[in-house]
Formats: C-alpha cells, structure tokens, sequence
C-alpha cells in the first residue's frame, strides 16, 4: 500500500526489487494543465521515462478530453499502461499530514517512480515536493541521475535520522518521506506517523535546527545560528550578529571576510546536518577560495540575516557552492566559494 493518496501503482516485489536494484523507473506521473507543459514536452519526458524503464503513466490534474486521449494513444504506443486519476499535486502535503500510516506499509515510491508538475517540475513523489530538477530545463534521466535527494533517499538507512534507523525493517522500509518532510522539513527524518514512533516523537528532529554540533567551528568563530530549510542542493540558513564576533570592529561593523565565512559556514550545516547522527561522523571542513564574490553592503553587530547556499558542484570531498547573503530581502553579498567537507 502506498502512502500517498494516489492510485496504487501494482508492482509485484520482485519487480520493485529489480527496479530499485538496477536504478531503474517503473512509472511516471505527469500533471496536465492548460498554459503547462506542451504535448512535446509531455512526449518527450515519455521517451525518457521509457528508456528508464518505466511500464506506466499515470496523469492527473486539469484534464482536456482529447489531450488525454492523445495521451494515453501515444503511451499505448510505447507500450506503456496508462492510468488518470483526480488526483490534485496542491493538497498533496495537507493528505500526506492527515494520513495515518499502516504498519504493513514499506512504501518505496520515490525508488521507482517520478512525477513531473504541469510547470515541468519534476518531484520525488508528490508528498515530497522537493523539485530536482525542471525537464525544460535538462533531461529528465540527467534530473534524476544527478539528484542528491534521490541519492540520499537510497542511502537509506545509513542517512536517516532518528528511530526509523534502528528499526528491524529499516533495510526494507523508506517510511512515508513525504510524511517526514512536510512534517519536519528533513526527507531524511523519521517518519513521525509510522505506529513504531508513536511514543518516539521528541527523538525526531525537525528543523529549524541550531548548529552547534553540525559544524566545526565553535565560539566565538561560529557566525551562523540555525539551519531553516533544506532542499535540492540547497540550503538556507539564519545569523544574528554578536558584538563579541572577532571580526567586529569598534564602530560595530564588521570585517567584509565576515561575508564569505558566513556562506562556507552555511555550507558546512547543510553537509553536517545530512550526516547528523551517523556512527562516527565528525564535522570537519575547509574554506578553499572564493571567486567573484560580490559585497554590496556592511554588516553591523545586531543584524539578522539569512544566508542561502546551493552546491553547484561537487568533486568527491570538495565542492563549490554559490552563496547569497541578505538581511530583510537585500542582498548583501554573493559569490562563489571553494570548499573541503568530510563528515566520517
């Protein structure tokens, strides 16, 4: 049984099992809107999907008659099933909150399936509505191939937090990642409605989170507070600027390297929160270089900021992300950075 209310999708466990071991599709999901995406685009994210395995589609949303009959005649032609529902993608999140989990369930969707908005979002499955990645913008095999949501969601149990990682069915069981995610903003938490956790929620963390013990840095060169949101490569993280900061100067400014330490740092939250609670894994991490970092603005002791970070690139242990420093919507400062991180 799946968690998410949408049409069970039917796969024997030996096929989930091939599908999973082999990283390949076993279904798509495409959202039809009118002014979404053409009949090209759909056609095309078709053939994708084919080529990747998949044996069926399942459409929902606004449904012209004659676009979903043109539809589901082509996917016929490729061989795949194909299934509608009125299923709508926006009340995802309120229905995965309200479900209440079976304890049968060992639900692996986001391993076998996709779906792809009307917008060309494409999401792990539609409780987790983390887009990785938009099909007008890459191929939908490079999205989900390149996708460190769906890396970390394999990883399972070695990256989940909490009790869900010691439990007897961990090996076999994802817990409902929609649920842990619009619930805690971590697809990588537990699952606060599975029965197992009833008594267990205050060992579940949910974010914000404050870094202390996901970082290196301790006081008084830690700059940055808590992590607020996680995403697809994507970070965001908060800042209140202490008078007792060595960067701060007399007049209560500070030093514009403030700046670039405050991304590095946000960086290295995102990189130790992935690997929060893991046997062994010690926070450890470097500032490289910078490059065309930009500061259009000062910092005063006082000020609260937010600090966005999104991993452009990563080569085994050193990555380079790009960073946005702003306080009350005004950007302060961006750039590019250099980093080092080893977290086991």
């Amino acid at each position: 049984m799946m968690r998410c209310q949408v049409p069970d999708l039917k796969y024997t466990g030996k096929e989930v099992e091939e599908a999973v071991k082999n990283d390949r599709l076993l279904s798509l999901e495409i959202e039809l809107s009118e002014g979404g995406l053409s009949d090209k685009e759909i056609c095309d994210a078709v053939l994708q999907a084919k080529r990747l395995g998949a044996k069926k589609l399942l459409i929902f949303g606004e449904l012209s008659e004659s676009r979903v009959s043109d539809l589901i005649r082509f996917a016929s032609e490729q061989g795949l099933e194909a299934d509608i529902s009125d299923y709508k993608i926006s009340e995802a999140g309120e229905r995965v909150k309200q479900h209440t989990s079976l304890p049968e369930n060992k639900c692996l969707r986001p391993l076998i399936s996709c779906l792809v908005t009307s917008q060309g979002d494409v999401l792990p499955c539609a409780g987790l509505s983390i887009p990785i990645g938009n099909i007008r913008e890459h191929k939908l095999c490079d999205i989900l191939k390149d996708s460190e949501v769906l890396e970390d969601i394999k990883a399972i149990p070695s990256m989940i937090k909490g009790p869900c990682r010691a439990c007897e069915e961990a090996d076999v069981c994802l817990g409902c990642r929609g649920a842990a995610y619009q619930l805690t903003g971590d697809y990588l938490a537990s699952d606060p409605l599975c029965p197992k956790n009833a008594s267990r929620q205050s060992e579940i963390i949910r974010l914000p989170v404050r870094v202390d013990d996901i970082i290196p840095q301790k006081t008084p060169m830690r700059v940055v507070d808590r992590l607020t949101r996680i995403a697809e490569r994507t970070a965001e993280v908060s800042a209140t600027i202490s008078d007792d900061l060595p960067f701060a100067g007399e007049d209560g400014r500070l030093d514009e390297v403030l700046c670039m330490e405050l991304v590095a740092q946000s960086a290295a939250a995102f990189n130790g929160f992935k690997h929060l609670g893991i046997s062994g894994a010690t926070p450890e991490g470097y500032l490289l270089g910078a490059r065309k970092f930009e500061i259009s603005g000062t910092v005063n002791v006082g000020d609260t900021l937010n600090i966005s970070v999104y991993k452009y690139a990563r080569y085994g242990d050193f990555g380079i992300v790009k960073g946005t420093v702003s306080r009350d919507g005004d950007v302060i400062a961006r750039g590019e950075i250099k980093i080092w991180h080893r977290s086991s």
